[in-house]
């Protein structure tokens, strides 16, 4: 019995270090990860060529993605599970401060239960909400500011219902009227949908505007 004892206290002596070491681990990524964002962001400053520093912002975002998933999972002091409502609503108002010179003025309407997600699914959804915040900021608007709703639904337990609107401009009756940028904007949320095992449901928000649905479920 002693032996069994002694057994369980090292066995939680070990889990306790290894928990430990992860969240070190999730904080050191964050900041390096965090370096490489401040650096690709100076490049972008730096550059002559507007295309290149376009790019390079839109790198710059991207990346920015996965150093909130780890700053959120060592604010959980956690490896495996996020809470989505933080880290989405602190992703898309950062998108919307750096981008305000070309958006206008953009209220958030965010309705996100309390959720937790892992990393493998976070990453790349966090990832769509930066493609579709992002065109919506710098296409949809026209400099006159507008409303950008985010609503993440979880009405069973592993089932996920996401939408994503704006009031803008809406979606172009024709393809070769695509605005700048909607095509390779819809093919990255088609590819990172497939990673959470989805498509993309695209359909006007009501008068104008567009909105983006997806429905998946956690494996």
């Amino acid at each position: 019995m002693i032996d069994r004892l002694h057994k369980v206290h090292d066995l939680q002596v070990a889990l306790d270090a290894n928990k430990h070491l992860m969240q070190e681990l999730q904080h050191r990524i964050a900041n390096h990860i965090g370096i490489i964002t401040s650096l690709v962001r100076m490049r972008a400053k730096e550059t002559s060529s507007h295309e290149a520093r376009q790019e390079l912002t839109a790198v710059g975002e991207r990346v920015e993605t996965l150093r909130l998933v780890h700053q959120q999972l060592y604010a959980a002091n956690t490896a495996e599970r996020l809470r989505l409502r933080p880290y989405a609503t602190q992703y898309v108002e950062n998108l919307c401060h750096l981008h305000a010179d070309q958006s206008g003025p953009v209220r958030l309407e965010i309705e996100i239960e309390e959720v937790d997600l892992g990393p493998d699914t976070a990453v790349p959804l966090g990832l769509i909400l930066n493609v579709f915040t992002t065109n919506s900021l710098k296409y949809a608007f026209g400099g006159q500011g507008g409303v950008i709703a985010i609503s993440v639904e979880a009405p069973e337990q592993s089932t996920f219902r996401v939408r994503l609107s704006d009031n803008g401009k809406g979606l172009p009756r024709e393809p070769q009227a695509a605005k700048p940028g909607s095509g390779t904007g819809m093919r990255l949320i088609e590819a990172l949908a497939r990673q959470i095992g989805t498509k993309p449901h695209w359909s006007a928000a009501g008068e104008s505007g567009t909105e983006l649905c997806l429905v998946f479920t956690l494996r």
